[in-house]
């Protein structure tokens, strides 16, 4: 009989699982404030003054090509909660973008809480999406298919690449200070196109985060915002990347269970898809991750490695 009591106790235990896992809200990575007819340099405008009226501070901004602005923000509730964790430096800052879409002008932001999951925060900041929502609006999410904040504590890019907590360091210097002021020189010199568009620092903490622009060299098209933002956010592009979500919901599906794909045909050809989709591997550049020369690569230089 006792055996039959903790069978069943588990069975309650999994589906009240279940059930609090269903009712846990999906959350997207961008939240679109408003859209319509106007001018881009007015509503840039408008927009920070509606951000700092709301209590935000505009750490800086923009322009990576025509007809957009990207402006950073940031606020008390992001700096003192991005202080709590050990990476949270990453949510100190969101990002507000001003774009023309042929006859409308869009207003979006990224969504506060889904960050903080990603950033595996120690809070939510959903002050803060309130506060953006009441100074800018909110149409809809959108971005992605959506994740719960549990999925998100554990967001995985894709098989093969970095967790979030696996960093990756470029350098060290003797202190804090010292690291500051060399990443402060290499943004001023423009070092690979990169430049400085704002700072923040986190509030009680040696930990600064940096926003970026990069306008990379010809032969550095991955370190080129202009680049980058025509391969993913153009809608002849939009149907590849639903293309790659259903690649992606079968490779769900053939790892599910699994600690590895080995022995698993559907995961071991989905495998050998994506190893030889140019989508994944871009083009030959003949340099590492430094940007150090290399004799030898899967391609000739410039071109795609499939």
């Amino acid at each position: 009989m006792s055996r039959i009591w903790k069978s069943l106790s588990l069975v309650i235990l999994t589906l009240c699982a279940a059930l609090a896992f269903a009712q846990e809200p999906v959350l997207k990575p961008f939240v679109l404030a408003s859209k319509g007819a106007g001018d881009v340099a007015q509503k840039v405008e408008a927009t920070k003054a509606a951000l700092a009226k709301a209590g935000f501070t505009v750490a800086g901004s923009y322009s990576p090509y025509a007809n957009t602005t990207v402006i950073g923000v940031t606020g008390d509730e992001l700096r003192s909660t991005a202080a709590k964790s050990e990476h949270g430096g990453y949510g100190a800052a969101m990002r507000v973008a001003v774009v023309r879409v042929k006859d409308e002008v869009q207003v979006s932001y990224t969504n506060p809480p889904y960050w903080a999951g990603v950033y595996r925060m120690n809070g939510d900041l959903k002050d803060t999406a309130a506060k953006l929502q009441a100074a800018l609006g909110r149409v809809e999410e959108f971005g992605a298919n959506g994740l719960t904040p549990a999925q998100l504590r554990k967001y995985h890019y894709a098989f093969g690449m970095e967790y979030f907590n696996e960093d990756n360091s470029l350098a060290g210097y003797g202190s804090h200070e010292e690291a500051v002021k060399a990443v402060e020189a290499g943004l001023a010199a423009g070092k690979q196109g990169v430049t400085k568009v704002y700072r923040v620092d986190v509030a009680g903490k040696k930990e600064v985060l940096f926003g970026v622009a990069m306008k990379g060299p010809a032969d550095s098209r991955m370190m080129d915002d202009a680049y980058l933002m025509s391969e993913i956010d153009f809608k002849e592009v939009k149907a590849d990347l639903e293309a790659f979500g259903r690649d992606l919901e079968r490779a769900v599906e053939a790892f599910q269970g699994l600690e590895s794909g080995a022995g698993n045909a559907a995961a071991e050809t989905l495998g050998k898809k994506w190893f030889f989709d140019g989508r994944f591997s871009g083009t030959a550049t003949l340099l590492d991750q430094l940007k150090r020369p290399v004799p030898y690569a899967r391609a000739a230089k410039g071109a795609v490695m499939t």
